[in-house]
């Protein structure tokens, strides 16, 4: 009853929850208005969410990620000269990027260990080098292995409990 009564008020569904299938249908109506890349992004968010097949969405999109190179650069910053940019760890937009990521899956009630919910927690307190200021921050070798290491925990987790491959 509760998500009626949310569909009819366009209200967020609480927190730890699925999102709701009404929300999906009005996001893929905004993203048409969007660019090509954004729609296709939604779009696969969206039919997850009408399918059914949240978990499996977000085990690709970790997995993805985990696919990523661990490379750092050897002076300054990452930039398109490298051979692996943009499919980098250390850029700044994919540590935000994960970190969004393992957030959604835990505010979509993907998550039920705490052992996995403190990984995501760890990642999300981390106090990431390209934060530090103004000055050239580069990524850490012990911050690729927390990266790779709460991706790891998670993907397994979701793997596991909804046996996916």
């Amino acid at each position: 009853m509760h998500y009626k009564i949310a569909a009819f008020f366009h209200l967020k569904p609480p927190a730890g929850t699925p999102t709701p299938k009404w929300m999906a249908r009005r996001a893929l109506k905004t993203a048409r208005q969007c660019d090509q890349r954004t729609c296709e992004s939604v779009r696969s968010f969206c039919d997850a969410v009408l399918s059914g097949k949240l978990p499996q969405y977000y085990f690709s999109e970790l997995k993805r990620f985990k696919s990523y190179s661990d490379a750092l650069p050897s002076e300054g910053l990452v930039g398109e000269w490298h051979p692996d940019y943009p499919n980098m760890k250390c850029k700044g937009n994919t540590i935000i990027g994960i970190s969004l990521t393992l957030q959604a899956t835990a505010d979509e009630g993907l998550i039920k260990s705490e052992y996995v919910l403190n990984a995501i927690e760890r990642y999300k307190l981390q106090d990431w080098s390209f934060h530090k200021g103004k000055h050239i921050s580069r990524t850490t070798p012990e911050e690729i292995k927390l990266i790779n290491d709460t991706l790891d925990i998670v993907v397994d987790y979701l793997k596991r409990e909804y046996k996916l491959q």
